[in-house]
Order: structure tokens, then sequence, then C-alpha cells
């Protein structure tokens, strides 16, 4: 959950702030942001997702993302396709870690450059998941990132 002090300094940079993530989110309270273009993956990734409890909140592009992530306060996880069509993951994920530094970023894609990969896990990512990847594979990676 955030505290009120990370909410205060929502859109600051990384250096004037500290992480919104001071502790593990209650169960059944927890919000993922999905980012991905394909809206049949998006459609699949909600309704596995919120069968288990968790709220669900998609964007099909990068401004999009950008714009529900600094409107909603309570993100707990953001989902990432490395190829979404506007800016793509890479530019999404530095500007997600600039507004909040302390997001848990789970990294999703069908084709991937693992360069790219590494580069991000370096820089903060908290994991990858290869498409496709079953409901199974999908909650208990999700579960272990929030839990």
């Amino acid at each position: 959950m955030e505290s009120a002090s990370a909410k205060k300094h929502r859109g600051t940079t990384p250096s004037q702030t500290t992480s919104r993530r001071d502790q593990a989110p209650a169960p059944f309270s927890s919000t993922i942001l999905v980012i991905d273009d394909e809206d049949v993956i998006q459609k699949l990734n909600k309704r596995i997702l919120e069968a288990e409890g968790f709220r669900v909140l998609t964007a099909h592009n990068g401004r999009r993302a950008l714009e529900i992530f600094q409107r909603i306060e309570s993100i707990d996880l953001v989902m990432l396709d490395l190829i979404v069509p506007d800016m793509g993951g890479e530019t999404i994920f530095h500007r997600l870690k600039q507004i909040d530094p302390g997001i848990k970023v789970l990294l999703l894609s069908g084709e991937s450059d693992i360069n790219t990969l590494c580069y991000l896990i370096r820089q903060g990512a908290v994991g990858f998941i290869q498409k496709p990847y079953t409901p199974d594979e999908l909650l208990r990676l999700v579960k272990m990132l929030l839990f």
C-alpha cells in the first residue's frame, strides 16, 4: 500500500521521493495495470487476474498507461508488454520508474531481445514471462511478486 508521503510526491523525480511501496498489499486489494496492445491477451490477463480477486486496469498504449499510472495512486504491479506501438516498452518502463522508482514491473513479450530484457532487469524490472504462458504460470509469478 502507498504511504501518505509517497502519494504526496506523485510525479516527482526519483531523487525527490522514496518508493510508494512501504509494505506488501493485502490479498484481494492489489491493483495491477496491464499494458498490452493485443486485445485478446489483455482481456485474458484481466479475466485470469480478476478471478483471483485482483483489481485490474488495462491500457492499449503507453500514453494511456502513463495517464492511468499517474491518476491511480494504488497500483501495486505493472505487467508491461515490451512491444507497444506508440512509445515502446523500454520507454514506458523508464517513465513508470521516473514516476515511482519502487513500482514493480513484470515484463512480458512473445518476441524479445535478450539484451533489452537483461538491461531492464538490471534497471529494476522484477521479472519476465514469455508469451504464451498458462494461467497457472501467470498467477504463480504475480502472487510471488506481490505477496
